[in-house]
């Protein structure tokens, strides 16, 4: 009422005191009212970032931070761990792949070494000379591939390949 009569000065008043009764219950449907006045600040040209360390109280940025470091370190170690575990499994298996082919090697040279023993008997001179070549060329150490060779050039009158083939078959014997 005193509003109505002058009596009070209408820019001191709050905001529920200057409503109208009719504006009351149309307002409290649709938003409260403040107790206070607030004051607008102006926002301002950068909005503040806040990041996400510094959002929880329980987690310091510090602690955060040294323990993604000991994250990275340890997950650079695994990673170096699984490189040199890896490095070693394919050392391994180059290993087996080498002995493999060494063995299967060693069996052709065999096979051609006998092949070329069936030959000279059956009296088949230079393709008893290819196998026991082959067999050689297989298996480089093998003494009696080498003295086949130097049976089978002696038989066919070539004496200085006969006495170089020999003197190798002599050196793999150690004699």
């Amino acid at each position: 009422m005193a509003l109505l009569s002058g009596g009070c000065n209408r820019t001191r008043l709050s905001p529920v005191v200057l409503q109208s009764p009719s504006e009351d219950k149309a307002t409290k449907s649709v938003s409260k009212p403040a107790a206070k006045p607030s004051v607008v600040s102006k926002p301002s040209a950068k909005p503040a970032v806040v990041s996400e360390h510094a959002k929880s109280p329980e987690r310091p940025v510090a602690a955060t931070q040294e323990k993604s470091v000991v994250e990275h370190v340890v997950a650079k170690a695994e990673s170096k761990q699984d490189k040199v575990a890896e490095a070693a499994r394919l050392a391994a298996k180059k290993k087996r792949l080498a002995a493999a082919r060494r063995a299967q090697s060693r069996r052709l040279a065999a096979a051609s070494l006998e092949a070329g023993r069936q030959l000279l008997r059956e009296d088949q001179i230079p393709s008893a000379l290819k196998a026991f070549r082959e067999s050689v060329r297989l298996n480089n150490n093998s003494p009696e591939a080498w003295m086949g060779i130097a049976y089978v050039c002696e038989r066919s009158g070539r004496t200085k390949d006969a006495i170089e083939a020999f003197r190798e078959a002599k050196k793999l014997w150690g004699m």
